[in-house]
């Protein structure tokens, strides 16, 4: 059970965000929505989002092999990682499904921010109250797995500060004993000297 916990892709609360602003987009009065936002979207919106979304899905492509690299090699190739893993979820099989499933959602999100781009180019132009709430809700759906990524990020480089601090605890420890066997071995010589 606990295991499910960890491949869940798409969190609860983020699937209540989004169904929340949608309905509230798709409730708005639509002589309302057509004053608000019909010249706006045109005139500034349609180009705005086009570069936008290309931009950010080459700019996570880019990243995003590095990202997954580093990850690993810094979290969770580390034996505090594997040893939390086993005690917090009993279960060794999964051990890489966290990376993996950040991974999948970077490429969802590239996949998304360039489904947004292709939408608002190629159809931005048909002025129905019906496209433009669709074409608003898919600009919300990259945004939000952006935020997500970033999230998910911020979690894993937390814990990677954590192992490093933690490490840096147990060195400084270990230099501490050390220098005061030293300082405890030259303090008996002095003394056998004597």
């Amino acid at each position: 059970m606990k295991s499910q916990k960890i491949i869940r892709f798409f969190p609860k609360n983020l699937n209540a965000f989004f169904l929340a602003i949608s309905v509230l987009i798709l409730v708005i009065d639509n002589d309302t929505f057509i004053k608000l936002f019909k010249k706006s979207y045109q005139d500034f919106f349609r180009g705005q989002f086009v570069s936008l979304f290309t931009a950010v899905a080459a700019f996570i492509f880019s990243l995003k092999t590095f990202i997954i690299v580093n990850m690993f090699d810094k979290v969770y190739s580390t034996e505090k990682y594997k040893m939390d893993f086993v005690d917090k979820y009993n279960n060794i099989d999964d051990l890489y499904k966290p990376l993996e499933n950040f991974g999948n959602y970077l490429l969802l999100t590239i996949y998304t921010c360039i489904i947004a781009a292709l939408v608002h180019l190629c159809f931005g132009f048909i002025l129905n109250v019906w496209f433009l709430k669709f074409a608003f809700i898919l600009t919300l759906i990259p945004i939000i797995m952006i935020l997500y990524c970033v999230y998910t990020y911020n979690k894993n480089m937390q814990f990677w500060y954590k192992s490093i601090k933690d490490g840096w605890s147990k060195e400084k420890n270990e230099y501490k004993a050390k220098k005061d066997k030293q300082i405890k071995e030259k303090a008996d010589n002095l003394l056998d000297k004597k």
